[in-house]
Protein backbone atom coordinates (compact mmCIF):
# COMPACT_ATOMS: atom_id res chain seq x y z
CA UNK A 1 0.00 0.00 0.00
CA UNK A 2 1.17 3.59 -0.71
CA UNK A 3 1.28 6.57 2.00
CA UNK A 4 -0.24 9.88 1.78
CA UNK A 5 1.52 12.99 2.71
CA UNK A 6 -0.81 15.71 1.98
CA UNK A 7 1.17 19.61 2.11
CA UNK A 8 0.05 23.52 1.55
CA UNK A 9 2.50 24.79 -1.00
CA UNK A 10 5.10 26.92 0.58
CA UNK A 11 5.35 31.06 0.10
CA UNK A 12 1.60 31.34 -1.58
CA UNK A 13 -0.84 33.47 -1.23
CA UNK A 14 -3.89 30.72 -0.82
CA UNK A 15 -3.66 27.40 0.17
CA UNK A 16 -2.95 25.31 -2.60
CA UNK A 17 -2.36 21.49 -1.08
CA UNK A 18 -0.05 19.08 -2.60
CA UNK A 19 0.17 15.65 -2.73
CA UNK A 20 3.00 13.15 -2.50
CA UNK A 21 2.18 9.43 -2.56
CA UNK A 22 5.25 7.18 -1.49
CA UNK A 23 7.39 10.73 -1.47
CA UNK A 24 6.75 11.31 -4.92
CA UNK A 25 4.81 14.55 -5.98
CA UNK A 26 1.94 13.00 -7.63
CA UNK A 27 0.73 16.25 -9.04
CA UNK A 28 4.14 15.83 -11.00
CA UNK A 29 3.70 12.48 -11.94
CA UNK A 30 -0.27 13.04 -13.53
CA UNK A 31 1.20 16.35 -14.69
CA UNK A 32 4.25 13.96 -17.16
CA UNK A 33 1.62 11.52 -17.90
CA UNK A 34 -0.87 13.40 -19.29
CA UNK A 35 1.73 15.94 -21.43
CA UNK A 36 2.08 18.74 -18.82
CA UNK A 37 -0.60 20.65 -20.31
CA UNK A 38 -3.74 21.92 -19.01
CA UNK A 39 -4.03 22.38 -15.30
CA UNK A 40 -2.30 23.11 -12.20
CA UNK A 41 -0.73 19.95 -9.98
CA UNK A 42 -2.17 21.22 -7.17
CA UNK A 43 -5.28 21.37 -5.48
CA UNK A 44 -6.54 25.08 -4.02
CA UNK A 45 -8.58 24.37 -0.55
CA UNK A 46 -10.70 27.55 -0.89
CA UNK A 47 -12.18 26.43 -4.42
CA UNK A 48 -14.16 29.19 -6.18
CA UNK A 49 -16.66 26.81 -7.99
CA UNK A 50 -16.44 23.39 -5.47
CA UNK A 51 -16.25 22.70 -1.99
CA UNK A 52 -13.82 20.47 -0.46
CA UNK A 53 -16.51 17.36 -0.01
CA UNK A 54 -16.43 17.35 -3.60
CA UNK A 55 -12.86 16.14 -3.61
CA UNK A 56 -10.82 13.33 -3.51
CA UNK A 57 -10.13 14.41 0.20
CA UNK A 58 -13.61 15.27 1.28
CA UNK A 59 -15.21 13.19 3.96
CA UNK A 60 -18.25 11.82 1.78
CA UNK A 61 -15.63 10.28 -0.75
CA UNK A 62 -13.31 9.05 1.48
CA UNK A 63 -15.86 7.02 3.37
CA UNK A 64 -17.93 5.84 0.43
CA UNK A 65 -16.01 6.76 -2.39
CA UNK A 66 -16.98 7.87 -5.72
CA UNK A 67 -16.60 8.95 -9.53
CA UNK A 68 -14.93 11.89 -11.07
CA UNK A 69 -13.93 13.73 -7.94
CA UNK A 70 -11.88 16.43 -7.93
CA UNK A 71 -7.87 16.01 -7.51
CA UNK A 72 -6.29 18.77 -8.71
CA UNK A 73 -8.35 21.95 -9.95
CA UNK A 74 -6.67 25.40 -11.56
CA UNK A 75 -4.84 27.23 -9.21
CA UNK A 76 -7.09 30.10 -10.01
CA UNK A 77 -9.29 28.29 -7.36
CA UNK A 78 -11.69 26.94 -10.42
CA UNK A 79 -12.35 23.53 -10.70
CA UNK A 80 -14.30 24.75 -14.64
CA UNK A 81 -11.21 26.70 -15.69
CA UNK A 82 -8.95 23.38 -15.43
CA UNK A 83 -8.80 19.91 -13.40
CA UNK A 84 -7.85 16.14 -12.71
CA UNK A 85 -10.43 14.01 -11.74
CA UNK A 86 -10.61 10.52 -10.43
CA UNK A 87 -12.36 7.62 -9.50
CA UNK A 88 -12.44 6.62 -5.32
CA UNK A 89 -13.06 3.28 -4.87
CA UNK A 90 -13.58 1.80 -0.84
CA UNK A 91 -13.14 -1.50 0.22
CA UNK A 92 -12.57 -2.77 3.71
CA UNK A 93 -9.40 -0.86 4.94
CA UNK A 94 -8.33 0.30 1.49
CA UNK A 95 -8.80 3.82 -0.32
CA UNK A 96 -7.54 3.55 -4.40
CA UNK A 97 -7.43 6.15 -6.19
CA UNK A 98 -7.94 5.07 -10.52
CA UNK A 99 -9.10 6.16 -13.45
CA UNK A 100 -7.05 9.86 -13.26
CA UNK A 101 -8.54 12.09 -16.44
CA UNK A 102 -8.73 15.60 -17.29
CA UNK A 103 -10.76 17.15 -20.54
CA UNK A 104 -8.89 18.24 -23.55
CA UNK A 105 -10.82 19.25 -26.62
CA UNK A 106 -14.36 17.75 -25.19
CA UNK A 107 -13.20 14.55 -24.59
CA UNK A 108 -11.44 12.66 -21.29
CA UNK A 109 -8.21 11.69 -21.49
CA UNK A 110 -6.88 9.04 -19.15
CA UNK A 111 -3.55 9.31 -17.54
CA UNK A 112 -1.59 5.61 -18.16
CA UNK A 113 -0.98 5.90 -14.07
CA UNK A 114 -1.61 2.43 -12.41
CA UNK A 115 -4.48 2.47 -9.34
CA UNK A 116 -3.04 3.83 -5.99
CA UNK A 117 -4.38 1.93 -3.04
CA UNK A 118 -3.88 3.74 0.38
CA UNK A 119 -4.64 2.34 3.83
CA UNK A 120 -7.65 4.04 4.69
CA UNK A 121 -6.72 5.17 8.18
CA UNK A 122 -3.65 6.24 7.09
CA UNK A 123 -5.36 8.24 4.41
CA UNK A 124 -8.12 9.61 6.47
CA UNK A 125 -4.79 10.42 9.02
CA UNK A 126 -2.95 12.60 6.25
CA UNK A 127 -6.81 14.54 5.77
CA UNK A 128 -6.64 15.24 9.31
CA UNK A 129 -3.49 16.12 9.80
CA UNK A 130 -4.13 18.70 6.52
CA UNK A 131 -7.12 20.38 7.89
CA UNK A 132 -5.22 20.77 11.43
CA UNK A 133 -2.73 22.72 9.31
CA UNK A 134 -5.13 24.64 7.08
CA UNK A 135 -7.08 25.39 10.05
CA UNK A 136 -3.83 27.57 11.53
CA UNK A 137 -2.49 28.53 7.87
CA UNK A 138 -1.80 32.31 7.09
CA UNK A 139 -0.82 33.25 3.93
CA UNK A 140 2.95 35.33 3.75
CA UNK A 141 3.29 38.36 3.95
CA UNK A 142 2.99 40.19 0.43
CA UNK A 143 6.04 40.04 -1.57
CA UNK A 144 7.37 36.78 -0.09
CA UNK A 145 6.16 33.68 -2.57
CA UNK A 146 8.94 31.73 -3.29
CA UNK A 147 6.70 29.07 -4.76
CA UNK A 148 6.36 28.17 -8.48
CA UNK A 149 2.99 26.98 -7.89
CA UNK A 150 2.04 29.91 -6.33
CA UNK A 151 -0.24 32.20 -9.05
Amino acid sequence: MSTLLLKISEGCQEAYVEFYVDRENLGERVKAALGGDGFDDVLPWFGGDYTIDQTVLGERMRRDGGESAILFACGCGYFGCSNVSASVVVSGTSLTLRDLFTWRGGRKVFAPIEPITFDRTQFDDAVVQLEREIAAWHPPEKGNSGSIKCQ
